[in-house]
């Protein structure tokens, strides 16, 4: 029998006093929930100074927060683990540190975990521009800011794994399954993405149970204009393409049976089939702003090819490497 109220814990990590106003911005919406048996970890990466600020904003706010010291290697998922010790609760969520918490979050959290089947749920991250003449960007493309709208789910719904912004889980998962991958999200330079997919492949190969999305578990996210930048998009997307490949073979080797890149597919058809002559249509009434869509949907799509067929060719120079060891080692004992 599931307990009709869960204390759930909420974990928030950054690294930099540069997002103090998006960092006040976040715990500020956490506060605000109606759900009330709730604790509010911060885990400061690195900066004394940002841990210092945020425990005494907390302590002048009279919030509720728990500030913490991270000192392990830089990075988001060595943070959360931290943040996943610490926490008390028998749910544990993340939020990132640009979003925003609608005030029932919480408590629609809670409520999607009274089903005993469910052992992770995640739910919409909607864009919040910020900066102005940033909201020309198409849903198809919302990924390239780590905004969900371009999945097109509409009511509680089977997914294939969570998004970092906007995430929670059932302390079972990591008990049976383990933490977020270190080598996946766990470096600010080598940009590998999707650490959160990585453990939900794991969750869902250990445990057998389910991860929803739950389009009431919503936050908004903060999308600031350099996100649109050329290197922003380019860069991002690659790893993107990169990491998705590292994925693709780790579903395999979780041996679970789907088709990994299915919303891939579906997606790239919607942009193909959908996006594409929208955009070439609007080239006749609004050349300036159909340009800059397809501009963006080129560079997104090239950048996120170059980087899966990256990581394909290097799986296939270490399988043909593999081969001729194992090859030589043949050859060795037959001449020994």
């Amino acid at each position: 029998m599931a307990q009709s109220n869960p204390r759930l814990s909420v974990v928030v990590t950054s690294y930099t006093t540069e997002r103090l106003k998006d960092i006040y911005d976040v715990l500020e919406s956490l506060k605000a929930q109606t759900y009330h048996d709730m604790e509010i970890l911060f885990v400061a990466e690195k900066s004394q100074d940002l841990y210092q600020q945020v425990k005494a904003y907390a302590e002048s706010k009279a919030m509720p927060i728990r500030a913490i010291f991270h000192e392990g290697p830089l990075g988001m998922s060595g943070a959360r683990n931290l943040g996943i010790r610490e926490a008390t609760g028998r749910i544990i969520a993340f939020i990132d540190d640009d979003a925003l918490a609608f005030p029932e979050w919480a408590s629609s959290i809670v409520k999607t975990f009274t089903d005993e089947s469910i052992i992770a749920v995640t739910g919409p991250a909607m864009p919040r521009w910020v900066d102005e003449d940033t909201g020309w960007l198409p849903k198809e493309l919302y990924w390239i800011i780590a905004c969900t709208d371009w999945v097109q789910l509409d009511g509680l719904r089977d997914i294939r794994n969570v998004w970092g912004t906007n995430m929670a889980f059932r302390r079972e998962a990591f008990e049976l399954a383990g933490a977020f991958s270190t080598d996946i999200g766990g470096m600010h330079g080598k940009r590998l993405h999707g650490e959160e997919v990585e453990l939900s492949l794991r969750i869902r190969s250990k445990t057998g149970k389910r991860i929803v999305y739950d389009p009431e578990v919503k936050v908004m996210h903060k999308v600031y204009s350099r996100r649109l930048s050329l290197r922003w998009i380019s860069k991002t997307s690659y790893w993107i393409g990169y990491t998705r490949r590292v994925l693709q073979e780790l579903s395999q080797r979780y041996a679970l049976k789907e088709d990994f890149l299915n919303m891939e597919r579906g997606l790239l058809a919607r942009i193909t089939l959908s996006l594409l002559p929208r955009t070439l249509a609007a080239l006749v009434v609004r050349p300036g702003s159909a340009l800059r869509v397809l501009w963006v949907t080129v560079v997104a799509l090239s950048f996120v090819g170059m980087g899966y067929l990256h990581r394909l060719l290097v799986s296939m120079i270490r399988r043909a490497r593999r081969g001729l060891d194992r090859k030589g080692a043949v050859d060795e004992s037959k001449n020994g």
